[in-house]
């Protein structure tokens, strides 16, 4: 519990949240007030960042396996790219994960206004990477981003756990 407030309480108010922050449609600070207003708590700003943190947090734990097959792919001669919904404070923390140096481009919907499964940043994802649909595979753990994806013709796997990802990406041709 926090703040007296359950984790399933504090996410469904952070959820709805969470890709406005991302989409820069409201800022941090906005967020907090907007979620301090609807957890009707006497949590303060700080708390209720904290309890923000905790919600991204539970999201942004690091697969080893997935950063294996990552290795391995970027090994083997692959252009890796990042396309992440994160935001504000988030997107700070995230940004000190061991895996960022299999990247080739890294790319957070904040800065550039827009966020999956919005059409364009699938568009401006391909242009950034000078790509063609064709060319790319995508992998998201949301099924909606995935379907996105598929709608402009990019080759997308729906992430359930890292060997059925491993699985499919060999089902591509990849080389692992």
């Amino acid at each position: 519990r926090m703040c007296g407030l359950s984790f399933r309480h504090v996410k469904s108010v952070f959820e709805p949240l969470k890709y406005e922050l991302a989409a820069a449609r409201i800022n941090e600070r906005q967020m907090v007030g907007i979620a301090m207003r609807k957890l009707k708590s006497d949590c303060d700003q700080g708390e209720v960042r904290q309890l923000w943190w905790k919600v991204f947090k539970q999201n942004a734990k690091t697969n080893h396996k997935i950063m294996k097959i990552m290795s391995k792919l970027k090994r083997n001669g692959y252009k890796l790219a990042l396309l992440s919904n994160a935001g504000g404070y988030s997107h700070i923390r995230v940004c000190k994960k061991s895996w960022f140096k299999y990247m080739d481009k890294i790319i957070f919907s904040t800065p550039i206004g827009m966020a999956k499964p919005e059409k364009r940043i699938y568009v401006y994802m391909l242009k950034k990477l000078k790509a063609k649909p064709y060319e790319c595979v995508f992998v998201d753990d949301l099924k909606k981003n995935v379907d996105a994806a598929k709608k402009l013709g990019i080759i997308a796997v729906h992430f359930r756990n890292a060997a059925q990802v491993r699985s499919d990406l060999m089902k591509l041709g990849a080389k692992l």
